[in-house]
């Protein structure tokens, strides 16, 4: 092997597709802290009770939106989504354009990549464990 197949080797190996684990964890931390603050101020009050609530919230709902994403993947929530879809097209005149059978392969051949599944959950378990200490303290 000579150097230059070696290089194109080696461009081949750091072209696959890589996770910015950075921009991740950034999107992730605003997408938090847009909920944590906007939990705030609903609840229009900062104290220790206020701000435990609102981080046992964030944490929870993050966790919520993972477990939906992995719901949606298997196909559980497939019946509501299509029945739902094919009785409001009802209504207004119209047929849908895939049938049950075709909207469930659709979702089995192309899922949400498990990524996007494990970004909130770890996002949501990494919030749960300091807000089940909050709640602990708070309960003293």
């Amino acid at each position: 092997m000579n150097k230059k197949e070696t290089k194109k080797q080696a461009k081949v190996i750091n072209n696959t597709p890589k996770r910015d684990y950075t921009r991740i964890f950034f999107f992730m931390l605003g997408l938090s802290s847009l909920m944590f603050g906007g939990l705030l101020l609903w609840q229009w009050r900062i104290d220790f009770m206020a701000i435990t609530d609102a981080l046992s919230v964030t944490a929870l709902l993050l966790l919520f939106i993972g477990w939906i994403i992995f719901v949606y993947n298997q196909n559980v929530l497939s019946p509501l989504i299509h029945g739902t879809k094919t009785f409001a097209l009802m209504l207004i005149g119209r047929k849908p354009k895939e049938d049950y059978f075709t909207y469930t392969q659709s979702i089995s051949e192309d899922p949400v990549p498990k990524f996007y599944i494990y970004m909130f959950l770890v996002s949501g378990l990494i919030l749960l464990v300091p807000s089940i200490v909050m709640i602990i303290i708070a309960s003293r």
